[in-house]
């Protein structure tokens, strides 16, 4: 087997109308029982069926996703299982990642600090992701990544889910250049 490396594009875009998105999940999370897994405080990701309605959210970065799909000249970046995380002091997220999808994305609903680390394949180096509240981070899904310990006294909410590239149907067919 021959590895090499190659550069592989991860995006950090702002998402617009963030405080309206934020007071309302802030709001429809709170609305929940508590749903601790492992070492996150507060999530539904294990949850049958979401309690949470994202189509909100999905009307809210549509731009956002075409930003992707245009970078990679394909038609749609088609977004798919949303659930949130909350992380309280000394929660994280092991290192891991995700099957079935192009890229994963996480965006910070409610952050101050403890982003998204992701760990280089060749170098094995942890590198820190330069986010802020209000930004989705989209990387390949396959890179391992993880949320590190969070220290503070505060709440960490994030948004994550995953997108595929498809173009008429058929995934990461890309469109002849013009």
């Amino acid at each position: 087997m021959i590895a090499r490396p190659i550069n592989l594009p991860y995006f950090i875009q702002k998402v617009k109308n963030h405080k309206v998105i934020k007071e309302h999940y802030l709001n429809e999370i709170a609305k929940l029982p508590i749903n601790r897994i492992d070492t996150v405080s507060n999530t539904d990701w294990n949850l049958e069926k979401t309690p949470i309605n994202y189509s909100f959210f999905l009307s809210q970065i549509q731009e956002n996703l075409e930003n992707m799909a245009k970078f990679f000249k394909v038609k749609k970046c088609k977004p798919h299982n949303f659930w949130f995380q909350q992380y309280k002091k000394n929660d994280h997220h092991v290192w891991h990642t995700h099957a079935d999808c192009s890229y994963t994305n996480v965006y910070y609903l409610e952050v101050d600090s403890g982003a998204t680390e992701v760990k280089d394949p060749f170098t094995h180096k942890t590198l820190k992701m330069k986010v802020k509240e209000g930004d989705i981070l989209s990387m390949p899904g396959f890179l391992l990544h993880r949320s590190p310990k969070f220290k503070k006294n505060i709440t960490k909410s994030i948004i994550a889910f995953n997108t595929s590239f498809h173009s008429d149907g058929v995934p990461l067919k890309v469109f002849k250049n013009e």
